[in-house]
């Protein structure tokens, strides 16, 4: 930030949007910045903020990308008619962070614009940039070092796994169970989803090397560390020669089954499944 105005570097945007779909830039070029969405944001419910608008993200995240990707936000840029303030680069991080990616205002937008999703693209570049929440930055050192976004380390993951009875790096399992941080660090929950596919007959697995799916750093938007523990999991798919893969978490669950094939263009050689 220089003054009253950010200087973006085109290396960074080039970094930040380079997992866009054809529908994600139409998304971005279509909002109308009508507010319909933020009459089911509970955000903007609680406190009428500017910030909190999903179409308000959206706005910021469409000046970026036209300033290098539109012929109008080129030349607009040059001439300094479109530009981000200080003021307005200050407000991201209460901004990105103020939303819980449900997609309730995608829902509600007329154009149906995916308002969640630039948000993530927000913490994208605020994690490119140094500018994200340090909190955020946690979980996505935790993920790159230890493979876990919470810090739980591998040793303690297969203690953990073992003394609850969970299989691990079984051959000729059919499912491969993928928890969540929360659940690794939560005895009990790993005794309920055991008990669960015990009672099913399920022949499943879980592998010493996974206990996270990878979600926490895409949400954080570090998109590498994220495509790094999906691509491992898709090895170890292969390795152990599952069928399925298994989650109880809904975001793990969106992460395995779409936005990571997108994020990465790899699909898992198994189908993705939700316990319910």
């Amino acid at each position: 930030m220089s003054g009253k105005k950010v200087e973006i570097n085109r290396k960074i945007v080039s970094r930040a949007m380079d997992e866009l779909a054809p529908a994600d830039v139409i998304g971005i070029e279509n909002c109308m910045r009508c507010g319909i969405c933020s009459y089911t944001c509970p955000f903007w419910l609680a406190d009428n903020s500017t910030i909190n608008v999903p179409a308000w993200r959206t706005y910021e995240i469409n000046k970026v990308y036209s300033m290098y990707y539109t012929g109008y936000g080129i030349v607009a840029r040059f001439l300094r008619l479109r530009r981000l303030s200080t003021k307005e680069f200050a407000s991201w991080v209460e901004s990105a962070y103020n939303c819980t990616a449900c997609g309730a205002c995608t829902q509600t937008s007329p154009m149906e614009i995916p308002n969640w999703y630039t948000t993530i693209l927000m913490r994208r570049l605020l994690h490119l940039t140094g500018f994200n929440l340090e909190s955020a930055e946690v979980l996505a050192r935790n993920t790159k070092e230890v493979g876990n976004a919470l810090g739980v380390k591998k040793d303690d993951w297969v203690s953990t796994a073992s003394k609850v009875g969970l299989p691990i790096d079984k051959k000729g399992a059919e499912v491969l169970y993928i928890p969540s941080p929360l659940e690794v660090k939560s005895v009990d929950a790993l005794k309920s989803v055991a008990s669960v596919l015990s009672k099913m007959g399920v022949n499943y697995t879980v592998s010493s090397e996974i206990s996270d799916p990878g979600y926490y750093a895409y949400l954080v938007g570090d998109f590498e560390t994220a495509r790094k523990v999906y691509e491992n999991i898709a090895e170890t798919v292969k390795t152990l020669g599952v069928k399925r893969v298994l989650v109880t978490d809904g975001t793990a669950y969106f992460w395995l089954r779409w936005q990571g094939p997108k994020s990465t263009r790899i699909q898992l050689p198994a189908e993705v499944q939700h316990i319910t």
